[in-house]
């Protein structure tokens, strides 16, 4: 009895590792605790199943080459490398600065600026021609007995050549174009005069000669259609010694309007 008695501590732990040892192993071979055979087939919709491999639609996969630009300060900087050729004609009003009247004046030459200073600098070569007149009724005692009024009619027929360079202040293809010249004036002259004293007549007399003085030129250019519309005032001066009209000169200033049009080479 005694013997049982004292058995029973031992008993009661084997009896508690007993017991323990099956919940220590259902928690590795119980069907409950066990994970499931297999995983589900679907995947939850919260959940992705992978990560798509293409870039979303929102950030493009690769981004485009941007187109080139098209510089129009290196497209102005080609333009004024090259050669360029003027052809104009002008055409305006011309008061001289002697007793001859004012009349209408006309031109038309040609021009060349090369690729240098940025085509700011040419030369030009135009050919013009005028005519002025002057009427006049004077008295001479030395007339006689034809009185002593006499009247005459003179004609100045003047071809002139004009040879300078011209240089554009701004740059020449831009819109507005103001530009200076000066040059050689040559004139091809030919005077006329018809006079009578009374009803005598005195008859007709010609003069010819060729003079060269200078022109002093100013003037702009607004761009409109393939070339320029220009107006300019030019200042021209020569000394003129004919029989027919005594010492005198040809100074003379001009109004001009016309039209260049220019090409590049």
């Amino acid at each position: 009895m005694t013997t049982l008695i004292r058995s029973l501590p031992f008993l009661a732990f084997f009896a508690s590792g007993a017991l323990a040892a099956p919940v220590w192993a259902q928690g590795a071979s119980s069907p409950r605790a066990a994970a499931p055979a297999s995983a589900p087939a679907s995947v939850p919709a919260s959940v992705p199943a992978s990560v798509p491999a293409s870039v979303p639609a929102s950030v493009p996969a690769s981004v485009p080459a941007a187109p080139p630009v098209f510089d129009l300060t290196e497209q102005a900087s080609t333009d004024v490398e090259k050669h360029r050729l003027m052809v104009y004609l002008k055409a305006g009003g011309l008061a001289p600065l002697s007793k001859l009247g004012a009349n209408a004046s006309m031109r038309v030459g040609v021009g060349y600026v090369p690729p240098l200073l940025k085509g700011r600098v040419g030369a030009v070569v135009d050919l013009g021609y005028s005519r002025t007149t002057a009427s006049r009724t004077l008295s001479d005692p030395r007339l006689g007995e034809s009185g002593t009024s006499y009247s005459y009619d003179l004609a100045q027929h003047d071809l002139n050549l004009f040879l300078g360079p011209q240089v554009f202040i701004l740059d020449p293809k831009g819109r507005l174009v103001p530009f200076v010249g000066a040059g050689l004036d040559v004139h091809f002259l030919k005077t006329t005069v018809e006079g009578q004293g009374g009803d005598m007549p005195f008859g007709d007399n010609e003069e010819t000669s060729t003079k060269i003085g200078f022109a002093l030129r100013a003037g702009a250019g607004y761009r409109l259609g393939p070339g320029m519309l220009t107006g300019e005032v030019t200042f021209a001066w020569a000394n003129l010694d004919h029989e027919i009209t005594g010492e005198s000169h040809l100074g003379r200033v001009a109004l001009l309007v016309g039209y260049v049009l220019d090409w590049m080479l």
